[in-house]
């Protein structure tokens, strides 16, 4: 199976569907970095989204990754240093309470 956030798929290959998906994506600090642009590509497709970063930014970033996006999935910011076990821990419950689940991780952060 070949994963595309882009536009299409080449020949013989499938575009996986995200309905219904929750996803994590670290390091979204950066408004111009690749979580970040992960992250809206994601949302845009409908999927579910919990974004980290080690800067409390995070919640205005949340904002910008809804702004142009027709139907979005929802997003949830969460301030982790992914370091510390407890800041995992907190990340991965910020998605099964918000969302029921992780099917998705991009990790992105470093």
């Amino acid at each position: 199976m070949h994963l595309s956030l882009g536009g299409g798929t080449r020949r013989g290959e499938t575009q996986h569907s995200f309905m219904s998906r929750v996803a994590i994506v670290t390091g979204c600090g950066s408004p111009t970095g690749i979580g970040f642009a992960t992250a809206q590509r994601l949302v845009a497709r409908g999927l579910d989204v919990v974004v980290t970063s080690t800067s409390a930014r995070i919640h205005d970033r949340v904002s910008e990754l809804q702004v142009g996006v027709a139907t979005p999935g929802r997003i949830h910011g969460v301030v982790a240093d992914l370091t510390v076990e407890a800041d995992v821990a907190q990340v991965v419950a910020a998605a099964t309470s918000e969302f029921g689940g992780l099917d998705v991780l991009v990790n992105n952060a470093g």
